[in-house]
């Protein structure tokens, strides 16, 4: 086992470069709710869900990251993160997201059933996640 005060977390999304880095504690949004792992954490696999994640980095302090559905395993000195979209803070369009927000929902108020409500709610909980994440929002 690695060090017991740090983690190493691995951040794995298609057509971005792997994200490694050594943390003390992250929360992350699991399929039954969020959920924190530490070092010595028992291991074990999740779904994730769209969310932001907070990571506590060991040298460079708190990041926050949007991530959109995926899983993750802890294992004894390490996490694994399979995200299917991810987004750091700074790369988050706050103008953007909250257009977004917007846009899905006034699609969700309109009550029609032509409208793909699913489609809705998951732009709806992309656009929060975003604006959690850029705006450092710990959940």
């Amino acid at each position: 086992m690695g060090n017991q005060n740090h983690i190493k977390l691995e951040l794995c999304a298609p057509e971005r470069p792997l994200v490694e880095l050594d943390v003390k504690e992250l929360v992350a949004p699991g399929l039954h709710g969020l959920f924190t792992v530490q070092p010595g954490h028992t291991p074990f696999f999740s779904i994730l869900r769209t969310g932001a994640l907070v990571v506590d980095c060991a040298e460079s302090g708190k990041r926050f990251f949007a991530v959109h559905d995926g899983f993750i395993e802890v294992l004894n000195d390490r996490v694994v993160i399979l995200a299917q979209t991810m987004e750091e803070e700074e790369e988050i369009d706050p103008d953007r997201a909250e257009a977004a927000k917007q846009r899905a929902q006034q699609i969700l108020a309109q009550r029609n059933r032509d409208i793909d409500h699913s489609r809705a709610e998951a732009a709806l909980e992309r656009a929060l996640a975003r604006l959690h994440a850029h705006s450092r929002v710990e959940h």
